[in-house]
């Protein structure tokens, strides 16, 4: 089925440690904009860990994002869910079934199609904690990031960790297929604290020096 993107500006959520409030933000912030008259659909992507239907007030049974995994529903437009608030729609994850905390990424690919193809002015989803992959490639594919924490250092080295993390994954897959710019990633993931701290300015110069012509993708 061909998906054609009707979504406005999709923002993800997320946050280096549980318990920081990032799902409280997003149903403040999806509130907020629905109430200034924006549609919005708010998409509970903490797969195996969700509560976005709690806190919008929905106790009962209703479908959830593991029907659209399980292909029970051809897409996530069907599963979208009436709020209280007018203007706001939720997809709910709070289903689980074996294995939907890690997706394939041709599955998180095609999460993400889906999302694009909501029908709202903005798309809210709400991630999970931590630096897991599929975490990351959703906060990635967004059109913008937001990074929740709590004013505390353990929630605040998390955030920064969450970043450096975010920026990694991002350059990994920008740079996949690329014979000499994918290895000089791929080299930095693997080093300890103690070796040499990668900055983007030492990765400019070794895209200038080994690939000029993707000097434009860093910059």
């Amino acid at each position: 089925m061909k998906i054609k993107n009707k979504s406005g500006m999709i923002l993800s959520v997320a946050g280096g440690k549980g318990g920081v409030g990032k799902s409280i933000f997003s149903v403040a912030l999806g509130t907020k904009l629905a109430m200034d008259g924006s549609s919005v659909a708010l998409v509970d992507l903490d797969l195996g860990a969700a509560n976005i239907h709690t806190y919008t007030g929905i106790i009962k049974k209703t479908r959830t994002i593991a029907d659209f995994i399980l292909k029970k529903v051809p897409s996530l437009e069907e599963l979208l869910l009436e709020t209280t608030q007018p203007n706001l729609k939720i997809v709910s994850g709070a289903d689980f079934v074996p294995g939907m905390a890690n997706p394939a990424h041709w599955m998180k690919l095609k999460i993400m199609r889906h999302v694009k193809a909501l029908p709202a002015d903005y798309v809210i989803i709400d991630l999970g904690a931590g630096v897991h992959f599929n975490t990351l490639d959703f906060f990635s594919m967004s059109d913008r990031g937001i990074v929740v924490t709590a004013p505390e250092p353990g929630a605040v080295m998390n955030a920064y960790s969450f970043i450096k993390s975010a920026l990694f994954r991002r350059l990994q897959n920008i740079f996949r297929r690329d014979p000499d710019i994918g290895p000089v990633i791929d080299a930095e993931t693997k080093k300890t604290g103690g070796e040499d701290r990668f900055t983007i300015e030492m990765l400019t110069e070794k895209v200038r020096t080994l690939s000029p012509e993707m000097l434009p993708l860093i910059q």
